[in-house]
């Protein structure tokens, strides 16, 4: 049985809610990084290494020749081309360009945080996630329903209206992870 103290807001906590609320808002943070993270290093290098072989093969088809109806077109394809003649240049030089390229890419990722996820791993990363912060507002809840059992203040959460009207029973099964019912 968790014991009654008295928080240093003046409300009553149960022993342990600290802990949780601290994890809770790490979860909770681990999510938001992890939707904001872009993708992988290999995925960006090698979406580089793709649009660079398109402006090649664009500049072959077309050489620096104006392509396109519309000015913004006409200059859009200008680019490519130059972009696909810079990298025929390029690889006949050494690569030094795109190795230049490439590390532009790896720093700014490190800027980032250097964390990249495909669709797949921020999916799964996402659920996993989402699975642990359930299961700590299910421990959260157990803890708030003992608190209010006491004669302790009614806590006011929005996160609590997803397991409020959850059974003990269905709330223990939240807790252990699996699904209620």
């Amino acid at each position: 049985m968790l014991g009654i103290r008295r928080s240093t807001n003046g409300r009553f906590a149960a022993n342990g809610a600290d802990d949780i609320e601290a994890e809770l808002r790490a979860v909770e943070t681990a999510i938001a990084a992890t939707e904001r993270a872009g993708a992988p290093l290999t995925n960006r290098q090698a979406t580089l290494e793709a649009e660079i072989a398109e402006a090649e093969k664009f500049f072959h088809q077309h050489g620096l020749h104006p392509v396109g109806v519309a000015p913004q077109e006409i200059a859009h394809n200008f680019r490519r081309a130059l972009r696909g003649a810079f990298a025929i240049l390029d690889r006949e030089a050494g690569g030094v360009l795109l190795e230049a390229e490439r590390n532009r890419i790896a720093e700014h990722f490190d800027r980032e945080g250097g964390t990249g996820f495909t669709d797949e791993e921020r999916r799964a990363r996402l659920a996993e996630l989402g699975q642990r912060r359930r299961q700590l507002l299910g421990q959260l809840e157990v803890q708030w329903r003992r608190q209010e059992e006491a004669g302790g203040e009614l806590v006011a959460d929005a996160r609590r209206a997803e397991l409020l009207l959850l059974s003990d029973s269905d709330l223990a099964a939240v807790i252990e992870g699996r699904d209620p019912g």
